[in-house]
């Protein structure tokens, strides 16, 4: 799509109207920099978009910071005892922690990395060819309005950095980030879909070494207009023959140990001697099935999670919500506490309750640091996230008591 002169977004915007941006970053790398980026604004009630044209050139120092990020992160997670749980290791990691490492990291030293990469990231934001980009795009935004920021690419090292620190979504307090991949497509709701009295979810509570699994049960029972399966870990027949139920679902929730291997992800579903598992391509065709019936969000309470999103992204799934590193049963805990209550109970919009309960994990960053960095939303452009009624849910009473 060619650039266009065209009137100003706020002049339609209104406190209902929700919008879109895309950022399209192309072939590129912070090594090799990214030569060709699009930016496409949409509006919920409009199906033509605006478009700019910017660029970001390479940058090893943000590269560098993000590999000693990522090695601080893990290192300082093994000393507090919050990853890495008598899972297999992943010989596929892109960076390896020495066997003294864990004894010479504090707190205080993670803090000053994160710091320093949130500075980074801001840094080569503000250049010259991205600048003219983010000065259209404020032009055509307005405070008051919720906004998703959706980032298309395939690289990892763009996937893993902190964007929830870039400067924009602290001038707009309703933005979000979400990250996509390149291409992506509309896949259309059944007609079961569309007719389900409650929310339909299909809770699997996979492995439980060195976690306690209780409050996600004990959360998901308590939802009054939701229909909840249990699955407590299952094998992988169990878990297919649950995903090709007629009825379908709107929700899949996982909780337990999860990881990413190259670009895909594994589900650990018991405690059984060598842990069994299974990859998203294991559930290929029962997952296509379930999303074929409707199933619209899958939230993974568990580690490492941008394989998972990765994989059920080429399934054309058009929500997920993914903890992009290795995180602790605790913050897992509270994060998906604080976002049913936001969208299940408030019945905020999807982004807005995950930008809500990411925000409120902060508090836990003395013992948990960088909490609030690792929730995600991953998102299908092609379709937009659904708000808890879309789900079936039932309209907050409007009398207290």
């Amino acid at each position: 799509m060619n650039l266009q002169s065209v009137k100003p977004l706020n002049s339609k915007l209104t406190n209902n109207t929700s919008v879109t941006v895309t950022l399209s970053f192309g072939k590129g790398s912070l090594y090799d920099g990214f030569e060709y980026i699009t930016a496409q604004i949409w509006l919920s009630d409009s199906s033509l978009p605006q478009q700019f044209i910017g660029s970001l050139p390479s940058n090893l120092a943000l590269a560098e910071t993000l590999q000693q990020w990522q090695t601080v992160y893990v290192a300082l997670s093994q000393r507090l005892q919050m990853g890495n749980r008598s899972i297999e290791d992943d010989d596929d990691d892109d960076f390896e922690i020495e066997e003294d490492a864990v004894t010479h990291v504090s707190i205080v030293s993670f803090e000053e990395v994160t710091e320093s990469l949130q500075e980074l990231l801001n840094q080569w934001l503000l250049s010259s060819e991205f600048v003219t980009l983010e000065k259209s795009l404020r032009s055509q935004l307005d405070h008051s309005n919720p906004i998703r920021i959706i980032l298309q690419t395939e690289d990892n090292n763009l996937q893993r950095l902190p964007w929830q620190s870039w400067q924009l979504l602290t001038d707009y307090p309703l933005a979000e980030i979400a990250l996509s991949q390149p291409q992506f497509q509309r896949q259309e709701a059944t007609e079961i879909a569309q007719h389900r009295q409650q929310v339909r979810i299909l809770a699997i509570l996979g492995s439980t070494q060195g976690i306690d699994l209780a409050q996600e049960s004990s959360l998901l029972a308590q939802i009054p207009d939701a229909e909840v399966q249990f699955l407590t870990q299952p094998s992988r027949q169990e878990l297919d023959e649950a995903l090709w139920d007629k009825q379908g679902w709107d929700i899949l929730f996982f909780a337990g140990h999860s990881q990413t291997e190259k670009k895909t992800g594994r589900l650990y579903l018991q405690d059984a001697p060598n842990l069994p598992s299974v990859t998203i391509t294991h559930l290929k065709e029962a997952l296509t099935k379930a999303i074929d019936k409707g199933l619209q969000l899958a939230i993974f309470n568990s580690c490492d999670g941008l394989g998972l999103a990765n994989s059920l992204a080429n399934l054309h799934i058009p929500t997920t919500i993914i903890m992009r590193e290795p995180v602790p049963n605790l913050v897992a805990q509270e994060f998906f506490q604080h976002f049913l209550e936001a969208y299940s109970k408030e019945q905020l919009p999807l982004y807005l309750a995950v930008k809500q309960a990411r925000r409120q994990l902060q508090g836990l960053e003395n013992d948990y640091p960088g909490a609030s960095l690792l929730p995600i939303v991953c998102q299908n452009p092609a379709v937009l996230p659904p708000t808890w009624l879309d789900l079936g849910g039932l309209p907050p009473c409007p009398y207290k008591g």
